[in-house]
């Protein structure tokens, strides 16, 4: 609930810009203070997690068949170029009313509408949530098949439902999992229950990890970006110590 300082500047918002009649409920909102919970160590957070996406695990695979040296200068090259967009991007927002210190709440697609109109901010409605589509699903299929694998691991065995070409219940043995490296299940795997354990090509399915990841993220989707801080910072450090063993594991294998 707003407080009373907060209700006094939302009440004269209309009067500071100069408007005869008074604004609609969506334009006197954002002149609202916003207050900045997330802070810094949430924001870099954020960002990380963001940023090390499922297409982390390819960078060794690019170093590998690539070299180091054009690989280097294309992630240097990636993260200069992105540098400068999010600091022009900082730099429009910054240009909207009454928002020189960053005082407002503003949406990632409001500084299009203000720069550029209506029609450009529909466009990067379309093309963020898009993205946002794409990140997600990766990264959704990556966690679920992350799961299987720690099923897999931890009773032996991991079990799904295939719905094409026919409905049937099949599961991954252990030895599956780790004698290929992962348990992925779109792809040629044993252990079939119905047909004795022949090699099949699997078609749609519905795995216990999709289930599992549902229930375990779905409740932190209902949350906003302020209530997911924390969670954020876990991921962070979780993602930190995960790097650490993983370093520490290819030093050993190295030797």
């Amino acid at each position: 609930m707003a407080t009373s300082e907060q209700a006094q500047l939302i009440a004269a918002a209309p009067a500071k810009r100069g408007d005869s009649a008074a604004a609609p409920d969506h334009e006197v909102s954002l002149l609202a203070p916003c207050h900045h919970n997330i802070g810094l160590l949430g924001s870099v957070c954020l960002i990380v997690n963001n940023v090390t996406g499922p297409g982390m695990q390819q960078i060794g695979c690019a170093y590998a068949s690539a070299g180091w040296l054009p690989t280097t200068l294309a992630c240097v090259f990636v993260g200069t170029v992105s540098a400068l967009a999010a600091s022009l991007f900082c730099d429009s927002i910054a240009l909207m009313p009454e928002n020189r210190d960053f005082k407002r709440r503003i949406e990632f697609c409001e500084p299009y509408k203000f720069h550029f109109g209506e029609r450009t901010e529909l466009v990067m409605h379309i093309a963020f949530y898009l993205t946002l589509l794409c990140q997600n699903v990766a990264a959704i299929v990556e966690v679920a098949q992350v799961m299987d694998s720690l099923i897999a691991w931890g009773f032996g065995r991991s079990w799904g439902i295939e719905f094409m070409p026919k409905t049937r219940v099949v599961t991954w043995d252990i030895s599956t999992c780790t004698g290929s490296g992962s348990c992925i299940p779109f792809d040629t795997v044993r252990h079939v229950m119905d047909i004795g354990g022949d090699s099949v090509n699997y078609g749609l399915i519905l795995t216990l990890g999709y289930v599992v990841t549902f229930f375990v993220l779905m409740p932190i989707g209902l949350l906003t970006l302020d209530e997911n801080i924390p969670f954020q910072i876990f991921s962070w450090g979780a993602l930190i110590l995960g790097m650490i063993e993983f370093v520490t594991q290819a030093r050993e294998r190295a030797r």
